[in-house]
């Protein structure tokens, strides 16, 4: 039986907090039953490799404070928020806050390369950002991320690949290791839900590091090589 990926914690970790939705979480506060692997959280690595520095540039800027609210909010209602809405993409609002998040990833690139991007239009943004993301940009909030790298299927629970070129695509494995580790796990929480329920209690027999040390290298190069930066 494939395991619940809806819980974003490993089984009874200490808490840790995270950011989501502009506020401050921890695991003990927090509902699992509302919350997924995939939730849109900034990677807790700031000063990490390029690849989290990229996308932690690009999470907050989906969630900074002070966006411009969209003028067309579409209602997107889930089992445990009925009033759930998201923006339509397609509003003045909307396309300032696309601007915003594609001009914080162009950034956060440039940065990685030693370079800094100067004024431009939103045209010339886009120039900057290899092609095959560019549909990423613009979707209702983290389905960007999801979709980039690698999604669970809400009720059957079977991994959707992400829709960019096969060679930077993250397997199931790596998607799902790299997701933890963007949420702040450590690599023993990792070892830990890696493990067979039954064998988790001894930690002599969890998952070995090297292996989940393997699954974040892979992963995160195949990540940086879809911002067109070296692995």
């Amino acid at each position: 039986m494939p395991r619940d990926r809806r819980s974003s914690q490993p089984t009874n970790p200490p808490p840790k907090p995270f950011v989501e939705h502009g506020q401050i979480v921890t695991t003990s506060s927090a509902k699992p039953s509302d919350r997924d692997i995939t939730s849109p959280t900034p990677p807790s690595h700031p000063l990490g490799s390029a690849d989290l520095r990229i996308l932690r540039a690009w999470v907050q800027a989906e969630q900074r404070q002070g966006a411009p609210a969209c003028e067309r909010p579409v209602l997107t209602p889930t089992e445990h928020d009925p009033t759930r809405s998201e923006r339509c993409g397609s509003c003045r609002a909307c396309q300032i806050h696309h601007t915003t998040i594609v001009s914080a990833v162009v950034t956060a690139i440039e940065d990685s390369q030693a370079r800094r991007v100067t004024r431009a239009t939103l045209t010339d943004l886009f120039d900057l950002i290899p092609p095959h993301l560019h549909p990423f940009f613009g979707l209702p909030q983290g389905e960007g991320l999801k979709r980039l790298l690698g999604r669970w299927e809400r009720h059957t629970g079977r991994f959707q690949p992400a829709d960019v070129p096969e060679r930077w695509q993250l397997t199931e494995a790596e998607a799902e290791v790299y997701w933890w580790h963007m949420r702040g796990w450590s690599i023993k929480d990792i070892q830990r839900e890696l493990t067979p329920k039954e064998m988790r209690l001894d930690p002599k027999h969890w998952v070995a590091a090297e292996r989940v040390h393997e699954l974040l290298s892979s992963a995160g190069a195949k990540v940086r090589g879809l911002f067109g930066l070296a692995p």
